[in-house]
């Protein structure tokens, strides 16, 4: 039975850096940046702090110190997967992410969506698994004086078996264990549909599509440029899965090779 623990992170920056402002991989800036040893996103911090703190693994500071040169200008999403490796080393996997961006002039709202998918793919999650919101203080304080911004994150996570994940039930497995669509008569709307699922940033979508895809071919067979979308989805997969399961490429490719053969028929 699996345990679930909640943590709470948070992380704020003086403006005056070199642009542009990152928020959750995501570009909300060009003209403006922080003072920060990474890339300064201070979503992506907020998060890790908080699933570091859901399992009592310190903070973010203690994982990667400021006046280490090796995290000078470090991609934040690198710091992530890494941050996930060490809760899936101690059998911890992320459920949820909730993160309020708390600024006085910067505008989340129309990347709140971007920032959403992003997030959701370093993790691992669907969409609906990340909630992004945005608030002022209504002119108090330094954040009101627009002297820089923060972030706040809640963060779920369950403990989990790598040998039961392994064996393809939950996570990015489990899509492409799972039930096989029907193939839509009409092969262009199928294409279509496909290829919105590639061009997306969800990997559960990718999954998704994969699976049919390989199932397509084993029945009816697939058109070259059919062949190289399923090579593309499988290559983008392959490091999520190893990165879920806390194990090797090579045995994480195993793992999914076993899942799609086990994928059940299409549906009716």
């Amino acid at each position: 039975m699996s345990s679930i623990r909640v943590g709470w992170g948070f992380d704020a920056h003086r403006f005056g850096g070199e642009p542009p402002l990152i928020l959750g991989g995501v570009e909300a800036s060009s003209e403006r940046g922080v003072e920060a040893t990474s890339d300064g996103d201070i979503v992506a911090h907020a998060v890790i702090d908080a699933l570091l703190g859901a399992v009592a693994l310190g903070d973010l500071g203690s994982f990667f110190p400021s006046d280490d040169p090796i995290w000078h200008g470090a991609d934040s999403f690198h710091m992530l997967d890494l941050t996930l490796s060490e809760l899936a080393a101690h059998g911890w996997r992320p459920t949820f992410v909730d993160v309020t961006v708390i600024a006085q002039t910067v505008r989340v709202g129309p990347i709140r969506e971007e920032i959403r998918i992003n997030l959701a793919a370093g993790l691992g999650l669907d969409a609906g698994a990340v909630g992004v919101k945005a608030t002022t203080t209504d002119g108090m304080g330094w954040i009101g004086a627009d002297e820089g911004i923060a972030a706040a994150a809640t963060a779920t996570v369950e403990s989990f078996d790598r040998a039961e994940m392994v064996s393809g039930n939950t996570g990015l497995l489990g899509v492409l264990e799972g039930p096989r669509r029907p193939r839509d008569p009409d092969w262009q709307a199928w294409y279509q549909s496909l290829n919105a699922e590639s061009s997306s940033k969800d990997p559960v979508r990718w999954a998704a599509a994969l699976r049919d895809l390989h199932h397509a071919q084993h029945v009816d067979g697939i058109s070259p440029a059919l062949t190289a979308m399923m090579r593309s989805l499988r290559s983008r997969l392959l490091p999520l899965v190893a990165q879920q399961l806390a194990i090797d490429p090579e045995t994480a490719a195993a793992a999914m090779d076993r899942a799609l053969s086990q994928s059940e028929p299409p549906l009716d």
